[in-house]
């Protein structure tokens, strides 16, 4: 893993990827894992990370909106119920990349702006 003009980045066979962690995206408290994973997924035409702390697994599901109180929660589109009874919450790729790239840009022009 390297970061390069403020982005994360991972080789993933012999490409260069970048990701976005998870835990950052949504100001999670606690330590990471000993071992991140990344999981893979394709947006706008690229490859894009996102580092989870552990992957449960792939299921069919049936996602549910989400109620009043929580449909304005950033980077989730949704929530499933899994065979045990928890419930996952479903991630709104697309927001949490458009975020990221934002948050980029005003961090590039902030060091534009101390550097000038």
């Amino acid at each position: 893993r390297a970061a390069h003009h403020g982005r994360n980045l991972v080789r993933v066979r012999d490409q260069l990827v970048s990701y976005l962690r998870l835990r950052e995206q949504f100001e999670l408290e606690g330590s990471a894992p000993a071992i991140e994973q990344v999981v893979i997924t394709h947006y706008g035409g690229q490859r894009i990370g996102l580092v989870v702390d552990h992957v449960i697994g792939e299921h069919q599901t049936v996602i549910k909106s989400l109620g009043r109180f929580y449909r304005q929660v950033r980077g989730v589109s949704g929530a499933t119920i899994l065979g045990d009874g928890s419930v996952a919450l479903i991630l709104d790729v697309p927001q949490l990349i458009e975020e990221a790239e934002a948050q980029e840009r005003l961090q590039a022009e902030a060091a534009a702006r101390r550097a000038a």
